[in-house]
């Protein structure tokens, strides 16, 4: 049979599959991948070479790593929990269907030891064969249906519900591995029913709840943009009603040479109408097509008006989908978002310009927005790590925001500023720069 040292090794080499194979192998960086597989590399190592200290598993030590590198990233606690128990399903189907059968065959004296050893070697390589096959189906049905990144969008970090997640994980895989070993069949398949039962209905609530949040935050955006444009309507009702009267009195301000008059009656004129001369912001969010980024800005746009920031959305086309990872995406521009609406609060005329345009060759992201000058040195240090032009800021917005973008080849951004507006452009192109 094989060793439980054996077994550790086998397993990491499981591990190192869904770290470079799987669809949501794009959560990690390459730096990031060599880590992790170096932890398994330790794993596999204590397995196959003779014992040189006591034997502690490096697992734990993977697991840990891969949660503290998806969290790091501001991914919420259920993206490792799902990736955990998604992992651990397919690594027990795949045993299930070779070693584990052969294992279980063997205790039950179907074949003599001579064949089992003889054999056992196959199964072996077919239980990692039959992995690989089993990672590729999980990753084009991830793909498709984008089951990870609807799961690392949800906004809640759901601490809780995904250490009960790790806790059931590994009570069941543990006693899934002690019921082969001890060759108790019946518990071994109940145990087993209880792992996929578990895994497939943690990860279709979990597709279905972050499913209902995306479009739940469609549904804000289009509320917004009604009572918005209704309001528009009501006021120019009014101003509509008001119009002959204000130029009456315009008139006969005009006619007495009244001019300090007449100059206040327009700027109140002006600051009465600029609710109804100025574009629907929240219309604008409707040509974005991608529930996400609805809810990100439609968030923005409500914190600018809250602080009385004056904004402007413009989006020049129809924008359904973009040429990097939503979640990716969503994160940088955040980033961008915050930045603007933290640095223009600052100054005595606040104001953000937010435009979206895309052709054949890229999608466009252009965010302006009012600031208070930098100085040469300040300016050229923005993307460093734990920089800040901010008190009491950990000053790591712009460093990640750089850092996530040196993972796509097709990704280009500039900064710019003059002397009242900061600028930063993103470009999202078709196909690799």
């Amino acid at each position: 049979m094989i060793s439980p040292k054996l077994f550790l090794s086998l397993v990491s080499i499981n591990y190192f599959l869904f770290v470079w194979f799987s669809s949501y192998k794009k959560l990690t960086s390459l730096k990031e991948k060599v880590l992790l597989t170096s932890a398994l590399l330790l794993q596999f190592l204590d397995g196959i070479l003779p014992a040189i200290r006591p034997f502690v598993p490096s697992f734990p030590l993977f697991f840990l790593l891969q949660i503290y590198l998806l969290i790091r990233k501001g991914y919420n606690w259920l993206t490792p929990a799902v990736i955990s128990a998604l992992e651990a399903t397919l690594i027990i189907i795949s045993w299930l269907l070779t070693c584990d059968l052969w294992t279980m065959l063997f205790l039950n004296h179907v074949f003599s030891a001579q064949i089992y050893s003889k054999f056992l070697i196959v199964m072996v390589v077919l239980q990692q064969i039959l992995l690989f096959i089993l990672i590729k189906v999980i990753s084009y049905f991830d793909q498709k249906y984008r089951l990870i990144q609807m799961i690392s969008l949800m906004r809640k970090k759901h601490f809780i519900w995904a250490s009960i997640i790790f806790l059931l994980i590994a009570v069941l895989i543990t006693a899934e591995q002690i019921f082969v070993t001890e060759n108790y069949p019946v518990f071994y398949y109940l145990s087993l029913v209880m792992i996929f039962s578990f895994t497939f209905f943690l990860i279709g609530s979990s597709y279905f709840i972050s499913k209902y949040y995306r479009e739940k935050e469609h549904t804000q955006a289009l509320s917004n943009a009604f009572k918005k444009e209704e309001a528009r309507i009501s006021l120019s009702d009014e101003f509509q009603h008001d119009y002959k009267n204000i130029l009456i009195s315009l008139t006969n301000y005009l006619e007495h040479g009244e001019s300090e008059k007449a100059i206040a009656l327009l700027k109140e004129i002006t600051d009465y109408s600029t609710e109804v001369l100025n574009p629907n912001v929240f219309q604008a969010i409707l040509l974005i097509e991608m529930p996400t980024i609805q809810g990100l800005l439609n968030n923005f746009i409500n914190n600018c008006l809250e602080k009385n920031i004056s904004v402007d959305l413009k989006v020049f086309n129809n924008i359904t989908d973009i040429n990097m990872e939503t979640v990716d995406f969503v994160r940088s521009l955040s980033i961008l978002l915050d930045n603007a609406l933290e640095a223009a609060e600052k100054t005595d005329f606040p104001y953000i310009l937010v435009s979206f345009s895309k052709d054949s060759n890229a999608t466009t992201v252009i965010i302006s927005n009012s600031f208070l000058p930098l100085d040469d040195k300040t300016y050229q240090s923005i993307f460093k790590k734990k920089f800040s032009t901010k008190d009491d800021h950990k000053g790591l917005g712009l460093h990640i925001f750089s850092k996530i973008l040196k993972q796509y080849k097709n990704v280009d951004y500039t900064i710019t500023k003059d002397n009242s507006m900061f600028t930063a452009t993103l470009k999202i192109f078709s196909s690799t720069i």
